[in-house]
C-alpha cells in the first residue's frame, strides 16, 4: 500500500510480505478471490459503507439509502468480492 501525501511530501509504503513476494499477486491471478482498489476522491463511498455496517451490521437491500450505498460502490470502486473486505459487511436480503 502506498500513500502519498501532498501537503507534506511524504510517502508512506507498507507491504504485508517481501516485496519481491508480491510481485506476482494480481487482480486477476488464482490467488486473489477478493480484490477492492479506491482512491482519496472515493472517499464519501467508503466512509458511508464503514458508517451504515458499522451503525446497522450490515445493509439491507431492500432500503432505499442502502441501495443507494451498494450502487455508489458498484459503479466507482474497482473490485470483486468488496463487501467481504468489509470485516463487519453482512448483505440481508
Amino acid at each position: 500500500m502506498k500513500v502519498y501525501n501532498q501537503e507534506d511530501n511524504s510517502l508512506v509504503e507498507y507491504y504485508s510480505e517481501s516485496v519481491d513476494g508480491l510481485d506476482e499477486m494480481k487482480p486477476e491471478t488464482k490467488y486473489v478471490t477478493e480484490f477492492s482498489r479506491f482512491y482519496n476522491r472515493n472517499y464519501e463511498i467508503v466512509a458511508n459503507l464503514e458508517e451504515k455496517l458499522t451503525k446497522n451490521s450490515g445493509l439491507n437491500q431492500n432500503q432505499t439509502e442502502d441501495k443507494k450505498i451498494l450502487s455508489e460502490v458498484e459503479q466507482n470502486l474497482e473490485g470483486y468480492n468488496m463487501l467481504s473486505l468489509f470485516s463487519l459487511a453482512k448483505i440481508k436480503s
